[in-house]
């Protein structure tokens, strides 16, 4: 078969190209694009933890505690003054009430207390007794100098004046402490019934104290007026 050239084989050519063309475009019919098929999904179990103790709570302070309050010695000191007892376990007990100058106020307050005794037939020696021994523990004074001792008493019923006679100790109070012992004895002797003045001796002589002589007895009427001391009520004993 002679080969068709020239211009007229290239025009049929073309024709040839585009009438094929054309019929593969009629018939052609593409295969369905097949969906992609995903994979299933894996759940993924949590992991579970088993015997696990529960979580400890945060550790918390402890709240703090009000600590209880002190101790008040003025009150424990005012209690024990109200049960001062020198009957030494006797059967038979008196009261009798002794002026004592106060540690716990200023220096010119008094403070009686009751005090518990044996009963006695000397009621003036026991009770000036009771004032050379004061209770100093409890800061009761009554300016005694230590050591000195009732050497005796006497008491006159038709003038009602207590004579109380001390050992040589006494002569070595201190100036500030011979107003205090002036009212220690005045004042606690006048509560004895029927003493009604009160002198002070040291070994058989009226006192010099401090160069200050008690000449003549001293009734508590006497000590009021020249206003020294500011007096507290008295304490009564507690059984």
């Amino acid at each position: 078969m002679r080969a068709i050239t020239g211009p007229a084989g290239l025009i049929l050519l073309g024709v040839v190209v585009v009438l094929g063309v054309g019929y593969w475009a009629k018939n052609y019919r593409p295969e369905p694009e097949q969906p992609q098929q995903q994979s299933p999904a894996v759940s993924v179990p949590k992991p579970t933890v088993q015997n696990q103790a529960p979580a400890a709570a945060p550790a918390t302070q402890p709240a703090a505690q009000t600590p209880p309050p002190a101790a008040d010695p003025t009150k424990d000191l005012l209690d024990k003054r109200t049960h001062i007892d020198r009957s030494a376990g006797a059967a038979k007990t008196s009261l009798v009430t002794i002026y004592y100058a106060d540690g716990l106020q200023q220096a010119d307050t008094l403070q009686p207390v009751e005090v518990r005794i044996e009963q006695t037939t000397s009621l003036i020696k026991r009770t000036a007794e009771l004032v050379v021994g004061a209770p100093e523990d409890l800061k009761l004074y009554s300016g005694v100098p230590a050591g000195t001792k009732v050497l005796s008493v006497d008491y006159n019923a038709t003038t009602g004046v207590a004579t109380v006679d001390l050992s040589m100790e006494m002569a070595k109070a201190q100036a500030g402490d011979v107003a205090r012992i002036k009212a220690a004895f005045v004042y606690s002797l006048a509560r004895v019934p029927n003493v009604k003045a009160v002198q002070l001796w040291i070994n058989g002589r009226p006192a010099m104290l401090h160069q200050q002589e008690w000449s003549k007895p001293i009734t508590p009427a006497e000590l009021d007026a020249q206003n020294l001391f500011k007096t507290e009520p008295v304490l009564k004993f507690k059984p």
